[in-house]
């Protein structure tokens, strides 16, 4: 008769810093790893009750956007598919797969869930010719202890993100050393970074769940880890960095000091064996599981060693490692925020004076120890103090290539031959991965947005095609591409989309979008999606400029009212193809009998108090508004009327200043003859 065990992997997440939450790791039966043996296959169920914290629609996106992305690894097998809604709220070896959320309540299935932000239970054979096939997972969410959101909430924790992680246990992974990598045992709020797998990741599941081509087209480095005695040494992460300083992947050690890391790409590696650290530290053994608990950790990281893979073949390496307490140790990492926790950190190439570091125990207090590994960093400075617990940090200050290859780079403390590394502690962001931009689409401003206003996002890996709308009312997909805009009132509305492009998205910011903080969500084609938080005002005025950049000449008409009734609209610009952009155009404000009117084009002030809220100042003279609501013709775009003082003939190139129910507006320029 097979027998089978429960087991239990978490991930813990508090609010403010990741306590001590596989180098893909595979989760295993007492060594022997897990897997599904359905040909990938794998069915779910979704308890509609969803999260307290979420509507059920965005739950929905959340949990299938992160089956999806490791269903997307194009070298593994593993696939999923949503069966129907179930009303289970309890964990059972009883053939179904639900995903659900606990709201009260402080055990499922026997398992104390308080402080822990997620689990998965997976029921495996323990024994005989099937040891280690799963044939059944539960996924379980505290919303008792934890705030649940869809995107960046800094109080909140990311529901796409934990899911990824706790699926990445249900398909046979467990806890990974790599602390960019999706499997990695801890999270912090607002943090949306693990919605995307890790290269460490990807190549964990593809092991597990090969396609047929995977494993011939990949190499392995293999080897044993010994001490200076030729003793085995258990629990070594041993780790391969590619060329760019990239981690790419890594392996523990096994009982016997052995140990193999499969899937590698082709190609040269730096490869080194390092400790795991002590319960509590940066990587606990124990936060890798049970078979794990017992790992050496009394040694130091050893020095960089060249391997070359070929695909189909396996490269020996073996490493020698001297016991003894680690001469220095790293326990904590800080972000460019100033957050220090055991979680990795992200820059986007072209940031420039971003600050990270590194706190722990025996760091050098002098020099310049700290470095990134790979090429697109300039050190611009470093800074080290000691600390009245008796560790030390260090900070690096760097800017980053726009062209620096993405991907999860080292922290690295060298002091003469010692070092110690955080392994995968920056991730340098890849296009799909860098955080959007929303922006009012005239001025270019993120401080506000307004209901039935007009928006762009900027980003990489927005969409996968560029497309217009071509109807009305606008679509609220676009080439697979939505937005949603989530309220303060916690109302999520789909928003009508103009255009969709790879790098742009413009979009009409929802009618009854209500003032306050709104969570604004990308979803892409992919499933994935990114969130940004913006401030919604009723009224937030925005002009356009005539080269869509929220500077210089306005788009504007002059509008001319003869004494003989006659009326003419006049452009205040033409574009310049020496130039490549639009110049001024002067302005004649013709005989004293004439009336000109500057007519301004722009979007977020139609639902201004009254007309007598908004004023303008042209040149630094009053200038009286006749009109100021929507244009009438185009959804989102607004109008306004200035009449142009007779007191500016001849002043040339003047600033034209508007503020409405007092907010201003981006200022422009008009040239008058």
């Amino acid at each position: 008769m097979k027998r089978l065990a429960l087991f239990c992997a978490l991930v813990l997440i508090l609010a403010l810093a990741a306590p001590d939450s596989a180098s893909y790791v595979r989760d295993d039966v007492n060594g022997s790893p897990i897997f599904w043996d359905r040909g990938g296959r794998v069915t779910y169920e979704l308890n509609p009750a969803g999260s307290d914290d979420v509507p059920f629609p965005e739950v929905e996106r959340a949990v299938a956007g992160a089956f999806q992305v490791w269903e997307d690894v194009p070298t593994s097998t593993v696939s999923f598919a949503r069966g129907p809604d179930t009303t289970l709220r309890t964990a059972a070896n009883d053939g179904r797969f639900p995903v659900f959320w606990v709201e009260d309540g402080a055990a499922v299935d026997g398992q104390d869930i308080s402080g822990v932000a997620a689990l998965t239970f997976v029921y495996r054979i323990t024994g005989g010719r099937d040891v280690g096939q799963i044939v059944d997972a539960n996924i379980v969410f505290n919303g008792r202890d934890y705030r649940w959101a869809t995107g960046g909430d800094p109080g909140s924790l990311d529901i796409g993100s934990v899911a990824a992680h706790e699926i990445g246990h249900a398909i046979g992974l467990a806890h990974c050393p790599v602390l960019s990598a999706t499997m990695f045992w801890a999270a912090v709020p607002g943090d949306l970074r693990r919605r995307t797998l890790a290269t460490d990741d990807r190549i964990g599941a593809s092991v597990i769940y090969p396609t047929s081509d995977f494993l011939a087209a990949t190499g392995v480095v293999g080897g044993r880890v010994r001490d200076t005695n030729s003793a085995p040494v258990f629990g070594a992460h041993v780790v391969a960095v590619d060329q760019r300083g990239n981690v790419t992947a890594g392996a523990l050690s096994q009982p016997d000091g052995g140990y193999q890391i499969r899937g590698l790409p082709p190609g040269r590696y730096a490869v080194y064996a390092e400790a795991l650290g002590p319960d509590g530290g940066l990587v606990g053994r124990r936060s890798l599981g049970p078979f794990y608990g017992s790992a050496e950790t009394e040694f130091g990281t050893t020095p960089d060693a060249a391997a070359e893979v070929m695909a189909g073949r396996e490269t020996g390496l073996d490493f020698q490692v001297t016991r003894g307490a680690p001469g220095i140790r790293i326990t904590r990492v800080r972000g460019p925020g100033g957050l220090w926790s055991s979680v990795g950190v992200a820059v986007s190439p072209g940031d420039s004076n971003v600050t990270v570091g590194v706190r722990g125990i025996g760091l050098p207090t002098s020099g310049d120890p700290l470095s990134v590994s790979g090429s697109g960093v300039t050190v611009l400075g470093t800074q080290i103090a000691g600390l009245s617990d008796g560790t030390t940090q260090i900070l690096l200050t760097f800017n980053v290539s726009p062209d620096a290859p993405a991907g999860a780079r080292n922290l690295i403390v060298a002091d003469g031959a010692r070092r110690a590394v955080a392994t995968g502690a920056l991730e340098i962001l890849g296009g799909a991965d860098r955080p959007a931009k929303t922006v009012s689409a005239a001025s270019f401003s993120a401080s506000a947005l307004a209901p039935e206003s007009i928006a762009a996002t900027f980003g990489l890996g927005l969409a996968a095609t560029t497309e217009s709308a071509t109807v009305t009312p606008l679509p609220t997909s676009l080439g697979g591409t939505s937005v949603s805009v989530r309220d303060g009132a916690g109302v999520a509305r789909p928003a009508p989309l103009f255009f969709v492009s790879p790098t742009q998205i413009n979009f009409l910011v929802p009618a009854g979008t209500a003032g306050g903080t709104a969570a604004v969500t990308v979803f892409g084609p992919d499933g994935g999606a990114r969130t940004e938080w913006l401030s919604i005002d009723q009224v937030s005025p925005g002009l356009f400029t005539a080269n869509a950049d929220g500077r210089g000449v306005a788009a504007a008409l002059a509008w001319r009212l003869s004494a003989g009734g006659g009326q003419s609209f006049e452009p205040i610009a033409a574009f310049d193809p020496g130039a490549g952009r639009y110049l001024p155009l002067p302005v004649d404000l013709g005989p004293e009998a004439d009336q000109v009117f500057l007519v301004l084009f722009g979007t977020g002030l139609r639902a201004r108090s009254s007309l007598a809220a908004v004023s303008a100042r042209i040149g630094g003279a009053e200038a009286q508004v006749t009109y100021a609501g929507p244009q009438g013709d185009f959804l989102g775009l607004d109008q306004v009327n200035v009449r142009l003082p007779r007191g500016l003939a001849g002043r040339g190139e003047v600033d034209v200043t508007l503020i409405v129910d007092g907010r201003e507006a981006n200022p422009v320029k008009v040239h008058v003859r």
